[in-house]
């Protein structure tokens, strides 16, 4: 098992361009739902500009502010972005507030499809829901905000327990993991176990929401035109599939997370393994 503790110089130039310019195309569209916002559909107009916020949020973090950089194989990195550089904040830390600004993101999200779903539905009088529901949903992304990310600090190891953990199962590279300032190694614990069951229910449920009225949107999209007017029929239509394309665009994002984990998962034991033999 080889492990590069070598920061590409190209990498760098990535995230520093790719932070740059979403955060110049962040800020020109938030500027555009404050100055062009429909306000007569308030509640949308809200959700659609916290959902642009925290992705705007989301990205600067991941691309300026940590730029974590990856010890596969191990379920671990480092970053040289500036707050665990200069500021000296725990890696663990930064990647906890990027895993809240994620789900964050994703509710947003959510809440607008569902949004979008009901403003048509409610011209349609098709699966009109209570506010009530509305009400159970903020108490649930606030509920998978806060317990996540408690959960994901009970994930987190100290340093002295970080240097324990690899001198037990990583022990030829415990030389270069002491010259790391700034760096987390995770163990598959308890609360890894208990975190990813929960975000693989919590996205399992954003995932049906996202299908369900997606589906339903497209059919009531088609109904309306022998309800609204040519402009009103257009206006929803670019609605329903701007958001699909933001949903598109969202999961783009958090595939190579997803897929890092998985990878994580399967390679875990059969890593160690290959090392006690080599």
């Amino acid at each position: 098992m080889n492990i590069n503790f070598q920061t590409n110089a190209w990498t760098l130039v990535y995230f520093y361009i790719v932070g740059v310019v979403s955060f110049i195309l962040g800020a020109f569209t938030v500027l555009l739902i404050v100055l062009r916002g429909n306000y007569k559909d308030a509640r949308f107009t809200s959700f659609i500009l916290l959902y642009q916020l925290c992705s705007a949020c989301t990205v600067l973090q991941y691309t300026l502010f940590t730029q974590p950089i990856s010890l596969f194989p191990i379920l671990g990195g480092y970053c040289n972005g500036f707050p665990a550089k200069y500021l000296d904040i725990w890696l663990h830390y930064l990647l906890g507030f990027l895993l809240s600004s994620i789900i964050l993101q994703i509710g947003s999200l959510v809440f607008c499809f569902i949004i979008k779903h009901q403003s048509i539905g409610f011209i349609l009088k098709h699966n009109v829901i209570s506010d009530h529901i509305y009400n159970v949903g903020f108490i649930f992304l606030a509920f998978t905000i806060i317990f996540s990310y408690f959960c994901f600090n009970k994930i987190g190891m100290n340093r002295e327990e970080q240097l324990n953990f690899i001198r037990s199962k990583y022990s030829n590279y415990i030389v270069q993991f002491s010259d790391l300032s700034n760096f987390v190694v995770y163990d598959f614990n308890n609360w890894f176990y208990v975190l990813i069951v929960y975000l693989i229910f919590v996205f399992g449920v954003c995932g049906f929401l996202y299908i369900f009225t997606t589906i339903d949107m497209l059919k009531m999209v088609q109904a309306l035109k022998k309800t609204v007017s040519a402009t009103s029929f257009q206006r929803y239509r670019s609605a329903v599939r701007s958001l699909i394309a933001q949903l598109a665009a969202s999961v783009m994002l958090l595939l190579p997370l997803i897929g890092f984990l998985f990878l994580s998962f399967g390679r875990f034991e059969n890593a160690q393994a290959k090392t006690e033999y080599h």
